[in-house]
């Protein structure tokens, strides 16, 4: 019998794969999209210089370069990642991370002006102790803001797969989808330890120069790593006819909150 326990899933995808499967779709989806996502949480976390920012599953850094840039000299913003290969990235880039769970942080208490956790945290298996991490490290009026992929979203990518391998979206996005709006707000809901929660959702078309491109994306996918058999040939024979750029329609679901 499988394991399909979200943290178990993580660990396959993300640290037995590497995590520059994952850095090389955030790359893409920021730099070929057209929806600015930086900008976005940004806006969600009301982030000010001289402020203080944990980011948690901070990746290769992209997203938390920007929120450094927002807090400023005055301020700090610092990452952590279970993945070394990311956080060495991230320290690259000459920020501040370090490894860790996202449900044990070494912060101190009330640290944080503002919470980040994007497109990360459903690969947890304790929801509620990750939510009640949150709170500990917010300061009172902190900002909460968790991102993940909507239920409506990567439609042009799920019938590609289907038609190069026979198969429907993979466990891991089946767990993803819609995770934020859903089982993310029903636990601050019931926890009542967070307020002022909002919910958008964005559109980010993500258009690849050519062919090439799209395949090197499949291939990054947990679609491509968590099918048995998919392989890039399938895919070439289904594109060699394709004329002009491959675009996916990318649903992100923000979700922000107050501590109380």
């Amino acid at each position: 019998m499988s394991d399909d326990r979200p943290g178990k899933i993580a660990d396959d995808l993300y640290l037995a794969r590497g995590a520059s499967d994952a850095a090389h779709r955030c790359d893409v989806n920021l730099q070929l999209g057209d929806f600015d996502l930086g900008a976005a949480l940004l806006d969600a976390l009301d982030l000010r210089a001289g402020q203080s920012l944990v980011d948690v599953g901070c990746g290769s850094g992209a997203l938390l370069r920007r929120f450094a840039e927002r807090v400023g000299p005055g301020g700090r913003a610092q990452g952590f990642d279970i993945s070394p290969e990311a956080v060495e990235s991230t320290r690259q880039l000459g920020l501040v991370a370090d490894v860790a769970d996202a449900a044990s942080l070494p912060v101190e208490d009330s640290e944080a002006d503002a919470v980040s956790c994007i497109f990360a945290i459903y690969y947890h298996d304790r929801l509620e102790a990750v939510l009640s991490e949150f709170h500990r490290v917010l300061k009172e009026g902190g900002r909460l803001v968790v991102a993940g992929p909507a239920l409506d979203t990567n439609r042009e990518l799920y019938d590609f797969h289907k038609q190069a391998t026979g198969a429907d979206p993979s466990d891991a996005d089946k767990m993803a989808l819609g995770y934020v709006p859903g089982e993310v707000r029903r636990g601050l809901e019931v926890a009542g330890r967070f307020a002022e929660i909002r919910e958008e959702t964005h559109t980010n078309r993500v258009v690849f120069p050519d062919a090439l491109d799209f395949l090197k994306y499949w291939e990054a996918t947990s679609l491509f790593a968590r099918t048995p058999g998919a392989n890039l040939e399938d895919g070439r024979k289904i594109l060699a006819d394709a004329v002009g750029p491959r675009t996916l329609t990318k649903r992100v679901s923000i979700l922000s909150a107050r501590r109380t």
